[in-house]
């Protein structure tokens, strides 16, 4: 017969136990935490990334670049204080004088492109660029023009500051 040794129980005691858990559930409290403060930064930064105001500071650039690539050599008109840009520019390859017309400007809180006819003056279309405009300032710099467009929709307030160069001659 075989004889057991009672002075080494084998086991676990209680104590042993309740010290084990109570070290598993602060591990597991971190890393709750950890994965919580994660996911509120990266909701955060999608709602920045992806709201309105984001779209609104990126498309307001490749609107201003395009208006700006097809004037007709130097034919940029800012209007008093830089509120408004007006560009010239050719109908099609073949014209000799500038007889289209692309204006950006802003007025109840949006950013407009309008667009027509030069001679006699005639838009043919007007569509809002952006919202939630506080201010936009156009500037003229030799062959480039530069627009800071300030967005605020409540929540949040961004500055834009883009500039174009002018392709034609």
């Amino acid at each position: 017969m075989m004889h057991r040794n009672n002075r080494f129980p084998s086991g676990l005691t209680l104590l042993e136990m309740m010290v084990c858990m109570a070290i598993l559930l602060i591990v597991i409290a971190g890393i709750g935490v950890a994965l919580a403060d994660g996911l509120r930064d990266w909701q955060r930064m999608y709602d920045c990334l992806y709201s309105h105001l984001a779209a609104d500071s990126r498309t307001a650039p490749r609107m201003l670049d395009l208006v700006v690539r097809s004037a007709a050599g130097q034919q940029l008109l800012i209007g008093t204080g830089g509120g408004t840009l007006e560009v010239w520019s050719y109908a099609d390859a073949g014209s000799t004088a500038a007889d289209r017309y692309a204006r950006l400007y802003s007025a109840d809180g949006d950013l407009h492109l309008e667009s027509g006819r030069l001679t006699p003056k005639q838009m043919e279309d007007s569509r809002v660029i952006c919202e939630n405009v506080a201010s936009c300032t156009f500037l003229h710099l030799g062959r480039a023009v530069q627009m800071v467009l300030v967005l605020d929709d409540g929540t949040q307030r961004k500055t834009v500051t883009s500039s174009a160069f002018i392709h034609s001659n």
